[in-house]
């Protein structure tokens, strides 16, 4: 797909460009701070912790320090997240949080819901582009960026709940995995929705001969 690969290759060098162009990390971060809690101001945690004062105050920063203290899992939970993964609205974040990622603890209960939003989910899919953006300062050669992209992630297998999707986040990033990228991502469906480790590394191997992973 030689077309394909002079295509990718020039559209991560504009890519790359504009992220050159965008300025200082710190900056960036204060931004994105900022935005957040613009979003989450009218849900009740941002009513409960005076968003609104917040966004208010010229040290943002040290603002949402006092107002925002360091809590642990199972006490945001029993207060917060409960009503989220129940299906409510306006809770942690607008509108209602259709998507919950599974993630195993070292303390507290064993299976923790991370929410995930829609914005997140963009989130993720606009820095796996600036991922590839960067390839552009190795000037690979244009046959690279046809090749495909090996993801080796936890199962793609969601569980619908009452209220919610849960399931790995690699498995809820794979459903929002756009169509035209679909042919150029590896392993596939039937080895990715395995859940057994073991057994996935072992049909990845097994299969990757015949496979032209690039990334």
């Amino acid at each position: 797909m030689p077309i394909i690969g002079k295509l990718i290759k020039k559209g991560s060098a504009l890519s790359h460009k504009i992220d050159e162009a965008k300025g200082k990390e710190y900056t960036k971060q204060l931004l994105t701070l900022k935005r957040l809690i613009s979003y989450a101001k009218h849900t009740q945690f941002g009513f409960a912790h005076s968003f609104n004062k917040i966004l208010n105050n010229p040290d943002l920063v040290s603002s949402f320090q006092r107002q925002t203290p360091l809590t642990e899992y199972d006490e945001f939970h029993k207060k917060w997240l409960y009503k989220s993964i129940a299906g409510e609205k306006e809770i942690i974040w607008p509108g209602r949080i259709k998507y919950y990622a599974l993630s195993s603890g070292t303390t507290g209960s064993p299976s923790k819901r991370i929410p995930v939003t829609e914005k997140m989910i963009r989130s993720f899919q606009k820095t796996s582009i600036r991922q590839l953006s960067t390839l552009h300062e190795i000037d690979l050669p244009e046959m690279f960026f046809g090749s495909q992209i090996l993801t080796v992630g936890g199962s793609s297998r969601l569980t619908k709940k009452k209220s919610h999707i849960e399931g790995d986040l690699s498995g809820i990033l794979k459903k929002h995995t756009s169509l035209i990228a679909t042919p150029f991502t590896k392993p596939g469906a039937r080895i990715a929705n395995i859940k057994d480790w073991n057994k996935k590394i072992e049909l990845i191997v097994e299969n990757a001969p015949k496979w032209n992973i690039g990334i």
